[in-house]
């Protein structure tokens, strides 16, 4: 039976580009902080089968190359604050 939650995936902040693994047709609903850690939270189904995501990270001041998609939302996390955006695939 598919039920229908809010989950939330941790994005650790490697690279510009992060893929994390989220149900397929999850609608990602906001980015903030959870202690020390950046959060995705997403509407999902629980049985949908999951679908790699993609996730592009813009420091303010960094150059944008109008490659990295949908805005998500913006994250302050001392002393840096971060812009997020999902590109889809």
């Amino acid at each position: 039976m598919s039920m229908e939650t809010i989950y939330k995936y941790p994005l650790r902040l490697l690279a510009d580009e992060i893929t994390l693994l989220l149900p397929s047709g999850a609608e990602v609903l906001s980015v903030g902080t959870q202690g020390s850690e950046i959060m995705i939270w997403a509407r999902v189904h629980t049985n949908h089968v999951d679908e790699k995501r993609t996730f592009v990270v813009r420091g303010t001041g960094h150059p944008l190359t109008g490659q990295e998609g949908r805005f998500i939302g913006t994250v302050q996390q001392e002393p840096f604050v971060w812009h997020i955006f999902e590109r889809k695939a």
